[in-house]
């Protein structure tokens, strides 16, 4: 089963990492983000199965700000949601 991904990241590294496991894997990027407006802007305008969200964006004057975006990001996505951090813990 292929899984329609939404990726928000902005470390060009990491982003191009996950691409590539997601890759291997069979499932599509179907878009990619690397600020908080832009996922916002792509949000409304993608299908889309799983969004992989960097909680930790900063694009904004400091991290909360980033957090903040995030949260908008995800008001109006119905979805089941697992959150993790970049050291395997709960978030």
């Amino acid at each position: 089963m292929t899984i329609r991904v939404f990726l928000v990241e902005d470390d060009p590294l990491v982003a191009m990492m996950l691409e590539g496991y997601l890759d291997v894997l069979g499932h599509e990027i179907v878009a990619t983000a690397a600020t908080v407006a832009e996922a916002l802007e792509l949000v409304a305008k993608r299908d889309f199965d799983l969004t992989i969200l960097d909680v930790h964006l900063a694009d904004g004057k400091n991290e909360r700000d980033g957090r903040c975006g995030v949260e908008r990001c995800r008001e109006g996505v119905h979805s089941d949601e697992r959150r993790c951090d970049d050291h395997g813990g709960r978030v």
